[in-house]
């Protein structure tokens, strides 16, 4: 079907609803890849904290070990 034969059977409104399928395909396109690349942004970032997280109380659990050893030969 052709532009000029489109028009005459369903007129400028169905025209008009095609351009708005076709402008919300492509935003609703844009939306789900920028989705995705902020969930990958969120995996990421959770990774790093948790990696961070890990490395402090492997820290900490050296630090407290350490103590208690300096503790028990300081009568």
């Amino acid at each position: 079907m052709d532009a000029e034969s489109f028009i005459e059977t369903y007129g400028l409104p169905g025209a008009v609803i095609i351009a708005l399928v076709y402008a919300v395909a492509k935003l609703w396109t844009a939306y789900t890849a920028s989705n995705e690349g902020r969930l990958q942004d969120q995996r990421e970032h959770a990774r790093e904290t948790r990696e961070l997280a890990q490395a402090s109380n492997a820290s900490l659990d050296a630090l407290t070990r350490m103590l208690e050893r300096e503790g028990r030969r300081d009568p």
